[in-house]
């Protein structure tokens, strides 16, 4: 039986070396000894098992949440979740423990770790702590540490820098202020960093000494107040797997060196102030399924490019100033929403993407007839298609799957002043509701209009398209106009005040009733 004890203890050996490997030189502290001591402290963790020194090894290894070495010696403890709410002193005793899980307990102190210098895993989640130690910066081997769900407040604490052998740090959900410390690209081991959530006052820009960090894999710096460009040298991480940024205060152009991050898989820049055009060297990134670009500034055209991505599953580039027309996404695949709302695109609306099982286009310029049948034959019910606030008519409606169709005034049916009212208008035989942006080169004008056949006008309401009985005369504009500021008049009319405001070049209209605007606001690009 020698052999295979002794095979036994050397397999062992070889896993636990794979955390610290320092189990070799772990002090005589006997696991039955310790457990009976601490079960008595910490109020709540109940040890209700007893062996003797003999059975020790043994017995240890079958104890739920804890690892001992072949001495007896506890080299690993889980206390998560045993509501620990006392003192933790006595857990000093336990040198020798190289992984370390207490979390979810209402621990406010863990400065009784400190003498554990050769723990590789810590675990402190969701505990009560309101300052991490600078006692912490000791444990010299640590390769993960888990700070998460905590009230820290202070700065990030500048002993995180000296553990440089951290590969995976999680400061998430904390109360953090200030910027990050100058020194933070000393965890050049880093695979996984996660600041999500580290407080609305964390933030300021990146430290230049970040750019070190090559070696991640996951950058989770969401819900703060980063901001600044986001920094091209992220495009140098080409492990990056899953980069979040969403919900700060970058500014500046998305960097084209993303598109180098060849093993990107999600990509999340949503409410932040970007603006330019989203760059076409996103569509290097071949291993892409999520890319949320929403809430931003962006302009220009959606890049055709990006319908090469064939492992997408979501795009959301809701709420930008994104115009031009959809681009084909036949070769797509594996796509299954699509949300473009509330941007500047025109054209017709290709028929792929409302087979799709989720998909937002409302609040556009999209002009034409639509089917509420795809292609496929799946049936896509007015309910779930989300293309309101166009200028759309229904061309087919599946009886059999989707019910009675839904009443309207006439087979022109479309949405009258397509981003600014919400009820339903038609222009009727003698017209065509388009958006006025197609009609007059002015992307600051945001709603639609009639647009009659020759012999017939719009009347003033601007729902129908009527027969012309008499001739009307265009008078000019006032010398005193009611428009408001960065606006000009024109006449009209079709105005109950014989002429209508419109926003100058460059602004665009955040109110505005059925015929005039009524408030410009700069266009922020």
């Amino acid at each position: 039986m020698a052999p295979v004890r002794d095979s036994f203890s050397h397999a062992l050996a070889l896993l636990l070396a794979s955390f610290a490997a320092v189990l070799l030189l772990s002090p005589s502290v006997r696991a039955v000894t310790v457990l009976r001591a601490l079960s008595k402290e910490w109020r709540g963790f109940n040890y209700s098992r007893a062996w003797s020194s003999k059975e020790a090894p043994k017995r240890c290894m079958a104890y739920p949440g804890i690892i001992c070495n072949d001495k007896g010696i506890i080299v690993g403890l889980n206390v998560s979740n045993t509501n620990i709410n006392g003192t933790i002193k006595g857990i000093s005793a336990l040198t020798a423990l190289a992984l370390l899980d207490m979390s979810s307990n209402p621990i406010k102190d863990v400065t009784p770790l400190a003498p554990l210098t050769k723990l590789v895993y810590l675990n402190l989640q969701a505990l009560d702590i309101e300052k991490a130690p600078d006692s912490l910066g000791n444990l010299g081997l640590l390769k993960h540490l888990n700070l998460n769900q905590n009230y820290l407040s202070t700065p990030v604490p500048q002993f995180v820098t000296g553990l440089t052998a951290l590969t995976h740090l999680d400061l998430g959900f904390n109360d953090f202020s200030g910027s990050l410390p100058p020194r933070f690209g000393n965890l050049k081991n880093l695979k996984k960093l996660v600041l999500s959530h580290g407080g609305d006052a964390l933030g300021g820009k990146l430290p230049p000494s970040f750019s070190a960090l090559t070696n991640l894999r996951d950058l989770y710096m969401n819900d703060n107040a980063f901001g600044g460009s986001i920094p091209a040298y992220i495009g140098s991480f080409i492990s990056l797997s899953y980069l979040r940024l969403s919900n700060n205060m970058f500014s500046g152009n998305i960097p084209k060196e993303l598109g180098q991050l060849k093993n990107l898989q999600f990509l999340g820049l949503r409410y932040n102030s970007l603006s330019g055009s989203i760059p076409s060297a996103l569509a290097l990134l071949s291993k892409l399924t999520y890319l949320s670009l929403n809430y931003n500034k962006l302009s220009g055209s959606i890049p055709k490019q990006l319908t090469l991505l064939a492992n997408l599953q979501s795009i959301n580039f809701e709420s930008n100033y994104l115009s031009g027309t959809l681009p084909s996404i036949d070769r797509l695949k594996l796509l299954t929403d699509v949300n473009v709302r509330s941007n500047y695109l025109s054209g017709t609306i290709p028929p792929r993407y409302l087979a799709l099982p989720y998909h937002s286009l409302a609040s556009n310029f999209f002009v034409g007839e639509i089917s509420y049948k795809a292609k496929n034959g799946s049936a896509i019910c007015q309910s779930e298609s989300d293309v309101d606030n166009n200028c759309l008519r229904l061309k087919r409606w599946d009886k059999k799957a989707c019910g009675k169709r839904p009443p309207q005034r006439s087979a022109d049916m479309c949405w009258t002043f397509c981003r600014a009212a919400s009820r339903l208008g038609t222009c009727g035989r003698r017209g065509a509701c388009v958006p006025a942006s197609l009609r007059k080169n002015d992307s600051a004008v945001a709603y639609a209009a009639c647009k009659c056949q020759k012999g017939a006008a719009v009347t003033a309401d601007n729902q129908y398209c009527v027969k012309v009985t008499k001739v009307l005369v265009r008078k000019p504009c006032p010398a005193n106009p009611k428009c408001p500021s960065s606006s000009t008049c024109e006449p009209n009319f079709l105005s109950p005040l014989g002429y209508r405001c419109a926003c100058q070049k460059g602004y665009r209209p955040v109110a505005e009733n059925y015929w005039t605007v009524t408030k410009c606001v700069l266009i922020q690009v």
